[in-house]
């Protein structure tokens, strides 16, 4: 079974023909999943988010709205998984589980 959700961008974004500024959208990760402006930033200038053009005051960024709201799923899917990351790590140690040239032990309870 498959099922989506539908993502909307926010009301506080700046629309502007299709496209939304980088720095809305930096700053709404950043309010909602606690990355830095510099993170988005910086996957922007690495090439790894598409900017649809530039222009404006200071020639700024922006992002067509899909790929905005894909960045927010995105940064949304990797807190959680920071999150289980945390959980797992929890667990490992209290079990006294600890990394081997064979790889991960985690003692089992009988």
């Amino acid at each position: 079974m498959t099922t989506a959700a539908t993502l909307t961008p926010p009301a506080d974004w700046r629309l502007t023909n299709g496209a939304v500024p980088l720095s809305d959208v930096a700053r709404t990760v950043e309010s909602r999943h606690g990355f830095k402006w510099a993170q988005v930033d910086q996957a922007v200038r690495a090439g790894l988010i598409p900017v649809e053009s530039r222009h404006g005051k200071a020639n700024a960024r922006y992002l067509t709205v899909e790929t905005a709201v894909n960045v927010l799923a995105a940064a949304a899917v990797a807190a959680l998984a920071g999150i289980a990351l945390g959980y797992l790590l929890r667990l490992v140690s209290e079990t006294g589980g600890k990394v081997t040239a064979e790889g991960l032990v985690i003692p089992l309870p009988r």
